[in-house]
């Protein structure tokens, strides 16, 4: 794909296609999204997907970051992930040139950051939760399957309690993280290995 033979509409349809090979439909349906809202921003600045792929440079990024002030901080972060693997697909076919240092520090500055909610229990919530769980394995089953999914569950909310790890650093788990003859586990947590 040479810069000078292609169209933005033809590099977008090369992209979409190349996440589509390696990202589940809802993914796809979320970077299409994006794609199409950053064509709508640059047209505000006389671009079209008729226009040669030349025509397009790192400064349609902060028209597009204004362009999504009007969506959730989550869906503009969602959009510029999409639009910045456009320029990284780009830059890897070797269609396109641009600095990753420098959109990185662009979207650090102009883009909005997504603040992760810390939901908040109380103490008797949680004991209940526990309490329901340690019961959990007890519980009359129709099916085998039930029996093992109740079990499962059990064991992974008192693993919890137990260890105070977190939900996402006991789904990474693998079983090599696992030494059960010591009863240790290597899991790695926010800042690093514990």
């Amino acid at each position: 794909m040479q810069k000078n033979d292609i169209t933005l509409k033809d590099a977008v349809e090369s992209y979409i296609e190349e996440i589509e090979m390696t990202n589940s439909a809802n993914t796809v349906k979320a970077y299409k999204n994006g794609i199409r809202m950053f064509l709508k921003s640059v047209e505000k600045r006389g671009l079209t997907e008729d226009s040669p792929l030349s025509d397009l440079d790192q400064t349609f990024i902060n028209v597009f970051v204004k362009y999504l002030r009007s969506y959730s901080p989550g869906t503009e972060a969602l959009y510029l992930t999409a639009v910045k693997g456009f320029f990284d697909f780009l830059s890897e076919s070797g269609s396109f040139e641009y600095s990753p240092a420098k959109m990185k520090k662009l979207l650090k500055n102009k883009a909005r950051h997504v603040e992760k909610r810390i939901p908040s229990f109380s103490v008797q919530m949680i004991e209940k939760i526990i309490e329901y769980a340690e019961r959990l394995p007890d519980m009359e089953c129709s099916t085998t399957r039930d029996e093992l999914i109740q079990k499962r569950d059990a064991a992974f909310i008192i693993t919890l309690a137990d260890t105070g790890m977190r939900v996402n650093e006991a789904c990474n788990l693998y079983i090599r993280d696992i030494d059960q003859y010591q009863r240790k586990a290597t899991v790695t947590g926010i800042k690093g290995e514990l």
